[in-house]
């Protein structure tokens, strides 16, 4: 009876670590997306505010022309 009793004792440990291991397994992928989803806004926010430094020159350029236009007149 005792063997038996470790047995189960045994299969029941390794039930509750193989559920606990699946669910660290779920977290680390729900983790790994997460920083993937990160990495890609971050780029996006870097590619945007190039884009706004892009425009702001092109604005800066325009307000010149825009001055040098009326000094002429």
């Amino acid at each position: 009876m005792g063997v038996a009793v470790v047995v189960i004792v045994v299969v029941v440990v390794f039930v509750l670590f193989y559920s606990k291991l699946s669910e660290l397994s779920s977290l680390c992928c729900q983790v790994m997306k997460l920083r993937q989803a990160k990495n890609e806004l971050e780029r996006k926010v870097q590619d945007q505010e190039e884009e706004l430094d892009e425009q702001a020159g092109t604005i800066q350029q325009l307000e010149q022309v825009l001055v040098l236009c009326f000094a002429l007149r």
